[in-house]
This record gives C-alpha cells, sequence and structure tokens, in this order.
C-alpha cells in the first residue's frame, strides 16, 4: 500500500535512488528527498506529491514524473533538479513550477500552462550552453539571448498539445552575466520558429526574479521543443559569452593605445578590432585573434585586461572610431559599442617583422610584417639546411600592417625559417612545425 499511501524520504548523501516497484505505474506516493547530492538509478514515478528539502538531484539519462497534475504536486525548500523534470498539467491554466538547475547552480522558473484539450505531461530541464544554438536570429527588439544557459520544455503527451501562456519567476543571479538590467528581458522559442521571440518582462537589479508579460498561449505539439532564456534588447549588453566593463582608446606617440576590461568571459575566442574614420561608412579591421595572440579570449570567469596598439599612420586632427567585436564558440559575432579620438600625434611606422602565431603550430601559422612605406617585398621560408621551402610573398606592398598564413602541409616536422626583404631592411626569424 506504500504506492497508494504514505511518504518515503531519502535523506543521505551520494545515495543511488533506484525506483521501487518499477512495474507499477507510480513507484512512490509522496517522494522527499532531504540531506546530500543524490543520483537516479532509473525512472522515478510519484503518484502526488516529491518534495524537495536539499541536495541537488541528478537524473542522468533518466527522469523524475510527477503524475498529480495540481501546481502544488512539486514542492522545494532547498536543492533542485539536475535533469528531466516532467509534470502534468490540468485542462485549466495553472503555474507549474519546475525546480532546475544544473551541477551547480539553481535556476527556479514557474510555467502559466495546461494541457488542451485534454491533460497533458511537460517535461522541463535547464541546458548549460548557448541559446544561439537553438536559433540565432531575434525578433525585434531582441538583440541577443543568454549564451551561458537556457530551458527547454518539451511535450511527453501523445497527440495533446501543451499550452505555455506565461513565464514567471524566472531566476536571475549575478553569474548570469546580466551586463544591464534595464535592457533584459525573457525570450522564448518554439522548435521551427525562425527566431526567438521577445516576452517582456522587466528587472531593475540583479539577483532578481524576472516575469514575462503574459502572451497568446504558444502550443507545444508532441515532441517538440518550446525553449526560454534570458534576452536582451541592447546590442553590447549581456547575457552575452563576454561582459563588457570599458573600452578606451589613447593617441600616443607610438600608436593608439586600445585598452579593454571584461567582467566575465564564456566560450570566446577572442576579440576584433575595427576603425574608420569620423563620417564613414566603412569598417577596416586593425586586427584579430585570428592572427594576433593577445586578442585571444582569456575566457576567465572573473574577467580579465586587453590591450593592443594600432601602429597604423593616421592623419593628426581626425578623428576616428574604434569597434571591439568578439565572436563566441558557436561562431557568434557581438559587436560593442564604438568610440572615437581624435589623433595627436605623429606615429613614425618601422619596418617589423612578428613572431608567427601560434609557434609551434601545424599545419598552418601566421606571419605578419610591417613596412613604413610602399615598396618590393620578400617574405619566404628556408628549412635548416638553407633551401627554400615556400614563396610567401614577392611583389610590391603598400606601406603597413600585412598578415600571410603560411601552410605547411607536405613538409616534415622540424625547425624552419623565415625571412623578410623590403628595401634596405632584411629580418630572419624561427619557427616550429610539429605533427
Amino acid at each position: 500500500s506504500i504506492n497508494s499511501n504514505g511518504t518515503i524520504e531519502y535523506n543521505g548523501t551520494g545515495q543511488t535512488v533506484t525506483p521501487r516497484n518499477s512495474g507499477l505505474g507510480n513507484n512512490y506516493h509522496i517522494l522527499t528527498f532531504s540531506g546530500g547530492n543524490k543520483t537516479l538509478g532509473g525512472n522515478v514515478d510519484v503518484g502526488n506529491a516529491l518534495n524537495l528539502n536539499g541536495g541537488i538531484i541528478t537524473t542522468g539519462a533518466n527522469q523524475i514524473r510527477v503524475a498529480n497534475n495540481a501546481v502544488g504536486a512539486v514542492t522545494r525548500t532547498a536543492g533542485h533538479i539536475n535533469g528531466t523534470l516532467v509534470r502534468a498539467l490540468s485542462t485549466t491554466t495553472g503555474n507549474y513550477l519546475y525546480p532546475l538547475g544544473d551541477a551547480s547552480v539553481y535556476r527556479r522558473i514557474t510555467l502559466a500552462a495546461n494541457g488542451s484539450p485534454n491533460p497533458a505531461e511537460l517535461a522541463g530541464r535547464l541546458i548549460a550552453g548557448p541559446g544561439s544554438s537553438v536559433s540565432s536570429n531575434y525578433q525585434n527588439p531582441l538583440q541577443g539571448v543568454s549564451q551561458l544557459r537556457y530551458y527547454q520544455f518539451t511535450n511527453a503527451t501523445g497527440a495533446t498539445s501543451a499550452l505555455v501562456s506565461q513565464v514567471i519567476d524566472m531566476q536571475v543571479e549575478t553569474d548570469d552575466g546580466v551586463g544591464n538590467a534595464s535592457n533584459t528581458r525573457v525570450a522564448t522559442h518554439l522548435q521551427g520558429d525562425p527566431e526567438w521571440t521577445e516576452r517582456g518582462g522587466s528587472i531593475s537589479g540583479v539577483p532578481s526574479l524576472i516575469t514575462s508579460s503574459g502572451f497568446s498561449p504558444v502550443a507545444i505539439p508532441t515532441g517538440l521543443n518550446f525553449s526560454v532564456a534570458l534576452g536582451t534588447t541592447n546590442v553590447g549588453d549581456n547575457p552575452l559569452p563576454v561582459e563588457l566593463l570599458s573600452f578606451t582608446a589613447t593617441s600616443t606617440a607610438q600608436g593608439v593605445k586600445l585598452v579593454w576590461e571584461t567582467g566575465s568571459e564564456h566560450e570566446s575566442n577572442g576579440f576584433a578590432l575595427l576603425r574608420r574614420q569620423h563620417g564613414e561608412p566603412t569598417w577596416t579591421e586593425v586586427a584579430s585573434y585570428r592572427t594576433a595572440p593577445e586578442l585571444r579570449a582569456q575566457n576567465s570567469p572573473n574577467g580579465a585586461s586587453y590591450s593592443f596598439l594600432d601602429k597604423s599612420r593616421l592623419e593628426v586632427g581626425k578623428t576616428y572610431e574604434y569597434q571591439l567585436t568578439e565572436t563566441g564558440f558557436d561562431g557568434t559575432v557581438t559587436r560593442f559599442e564604438p568610440i572615437a579620438l581624435t589623433v595627436r600625434f605623429n606615429v613614425e611606422r618601422a619596418y617589423e617583422l612578428a613572431q608567427n602565431y601560434p609557434n609551434p603550430f601545424n599545419p598552418m601559422t601566421t606571419i605578419r610584417y610591417q613596412i613604413p612605406e610602399a615598396g618590393f617585398v620578400s617574405l619566404k621560408v628556408y628549412d635548416v639546411l638553407g633551401k627554400e621551402v615556400a614563396t610567401l610573398v614577392n611583389g610590391v606592398k603598400e606601406a603597413g600592417s600585412h598578415w600571410v598564413t603560411f601552410n605547411a602541409k607536405g613538409l616534415a616536422s622540424g625547425v624552419y625559417f623565415y625571412r623578410l626583404q623590403a628595401g634596405a631592411f632584411a629580418e630572419t626569424r624561427k619557427m616550429m612545425l610539429v605533427r
């Protein structure tokens, strides 16, 4: 009779919860978790109520299902579900709590939902990953969604549609990377739609709870996913892979010094710097993480500091704009607000041959060189015996910085030398091919 009466409580730490009476429809009448963390050893069905009083419950490939469609059938005072929680929905709209999280964070969310025309079940979980992996398109006024985490809800019932009409009390914490709270909104996406949709909501600070404006019910067909995430209405705001704290430019006798600081970084490849003269429509790339190692992201959760010196010969007295962009692991490019400065010094550009990057390399690397005036340039690669193995540049080049890629496919591992000759200038550097 324990399947229809009474409570079973798991109050240890490190327990594996193996479903009891697995042949029956419901393993438990009332199931309570307290104490420390636990894992599931199979699918758990709860007929009446699930109480979370402590510990992270990791479901793995399994799930916890609550068959009672009353909104109060799930309660939480501590702990959360790291994995999939399935809740039965009534035919009338109710506010269903999903106490979800991952291995380290708790992010509660409540959905105003119902099953129509018959009772339905909705499976929910929190996913640590970029919302742009669901869709990289955004309905105006959305400009982006969280690159840290999002919720995924799936209709787990026959042909019945589950209806969702509001997101309530979605938890926002300091490690969600919210750069400007006033621009933060609730965003949703139904699998098959071309873009994320802005659903309203507002907060004035973090930590906080955000609730969407009521929207027309979204019908989730069987097997399709309905995703929910934090969104932003302003380019350059978070939630994004990088939280930018500051970006400054200073004119010096050595060039324009660009400095920026981040508050947090997550799954970022790195940065690129763009420049244009004020009033001009076209941006020119000055440097990129692909060729300049100092522009590669450190991916520090506590942020980092960066600097780059633009040695380009710019006209004194003219105003130039610089823009910083960031590229995430998923290829999403974020453009931050540009800054402007007036050049006050002539920069005496010199000849320069930079160290290749990366080094060691396999099989491709990038070599940067700089010349102060237009002229004939030769850049060649030699092996340790002095035999020429590649000609990278052999012609007239304009003054400025240049990048060239060397592909060592077909060459053996070992030390190679690359030599730049331009006018009376000549310099040789060493690099290492490692296969």
